[in-house]
This record gives C-alpha cells, sequence and structure tokens, in this order.
C-alpha cells in the first residue's frame, strides 16, 4: 500500500516521518510512505499535493492524508484532542459586501452541489472497511480552511474545527480521484491568536502517539488478511 502524507510545516510531518523511520526497516510492512511538507495555507497546499499525486501518476497513491495542527470552535474539542476531519470548506472565498460577507455559493457564483462539492463542502467518500474501523476511534470534526482572522461569515457553517489548509488538500484529492483523509491535532482555541496560549507540543505529541497507534492496529488488521 502506498500512502502519501502531507502537512504545511516540518514539525506537523514529525509524527509521519517518525512512523515511517520505524516501519522502512521492517521487510514485511506492506507499506510505503512518502512525506511532503507543503507549506502554509491553501494555495502551497493545493500546488505541492498536486505534484505529488502527479509524480506518481503511472503508480497513484492508495490513499493520502493531510495532517497537522488546528483550532478548535468546541469546547467539547478541547486543546490536545486529535480528530478525523471528515468535510472541510473554504470559509472566506467569497464577496465582501456592504450588507457583509458573502460565499461564492450565496452569490450564486458557485453551484452548492457541483462536484467535488456538495453542500457546499468538500466531504471525501469513505475509506477501505478496514481503514474505516481503524479511525473509528477518533472524534469526527467539520472543518473550515480560512486564510485570514475568523470572520462572522463562519458562523452559518458551523464547523468545529478551524485549519488553513484542508479544503484545498480534499479537493486536490477528491478531483484525482485519490482517497483521502484529514487528522488534526487541536492547538488551541479558535479566535485565540496569543500563542502563548496555544499548546503546540501538546497536540504533535498526540499525533504522534496516535500514529504509532495506527501503525500497530494496520499491522494487526494486515496480519488477519494473510
Amino acid at each position: 500500500m502506498r500512502i502519501l502524507v502531507t502537512a504545511a510545516t516540518a514539525i506537523e510531518l514529525m509524527p509521519a516521518r517518525e512512523v515511517w523511520e520505524v516501519l522502512r526497516y521492517q521487510t514485511d510492512t506492506p507499506l510505503t510512505m512518502e512525506c511532503i511538507e507543503t507549506g502554509i495555507g491553501a494555495t502551497a497546499t493545493a500546488y505541492h499535493t498536486l505534484k505529488a499525486l502527479s509524480a506518481a501518476a503511472d503508480k497513484p497513491y492508495d490513499l493520502s492524508i493531510n495532517m497537522g495542527i488546528a483550532g478548535s470552535f468546541s469546547s467539547s474539542l478541547p486543546i490536545g484532542t486529535v480528530v478525523r476531519v471528515a468535510s472541510d470548506c473554504f470559509g472566506d472565498s467569497g464577496i465582501q459586501t456592504a450588507s457583509g460577507f458573502q460565499s461564492l455559493f450565496d452569490a450564486q457564483l458557485l453551484n452548492a452541489n457541483s462536484f467535488p462539492f456538495k453542500s457546499e463542502k468538500l466531504t471525501p467518500p469513505p475509506l477501505s472497511p478496514e481503514w474505516e474501523s481503524l479511525l473509528a476511534s477518533l472524534p469526527v470534526a467539520e472543518g473550515v480552511t480560512v486564510q485570514r482572522l475568523v470572520t462572522d461569515a463562519l458562523t452559518k457553517m458551523i464547523p468545529t474545527v478551524e485549519t488553513m489548509e484542508g479544503a484545498a488538500f480534499f479537493y486536490v484529492c477528491m478531483m484525482e480521484e485519490i482517497p483521502c483523509l484529514a487528522l488534526r491535532a487541536v492547538s488551541n482555541m479558535a479566535g485565540e491568536r496569543d500563542k502563548e496560549k496555544w499548546n503546540i507540543p501538546l497536540s504533535i505529541n498526540n499525533l504522534r502517539t496516535f500514529f504509532f497507534l495506527l501503525k500497530s492496529m494496520y499491522n494487526v488488521v494486515q496480519s488477519g488478511h494473510r
């Protein structure tokens, strides 16, 4: 199985790289993993994700994973929580009018159900039953991808986590028909811009713990299929 793992920064990608350093020396592992640091933001993520997928066009990836930190809108997802982002959307793509912000869908510039969108969101199809079983223990979150400070326009979207790349990653993978998954660890409460109140080390450590747990669970599943 070939897996592409992307993250905006080196520190966010570190847990996947650490897992791969263990896996690559196991001669019986059914996995190969490519780790790509995309850079921060939707544009950089879209470019580097598509570049990686295109380079592997002759032997496509079986799964693409985007990982990193996120801001939480919900008290039920406190700092340190690792979540699976089930859907994402572009929260600040639209028009600023005299009466307020309008999304591209509100302005009828985009069809809310035009592929890959569904009800204005990017919701990847389910993964294989084996992967869905491995991920079942994670809280599920609705994401919103923004490139600036949170605005009132996000209120109607009712997201639970805030990212800067998730929707771009989903968009590229869905357009290229590559199974995809997004994992985020909460580092701060959304809207909190004082980084002294963030806990990036905790969120990265919890991502690391989950990735190693995922590796162990995957090995068990694969053993049962041999």
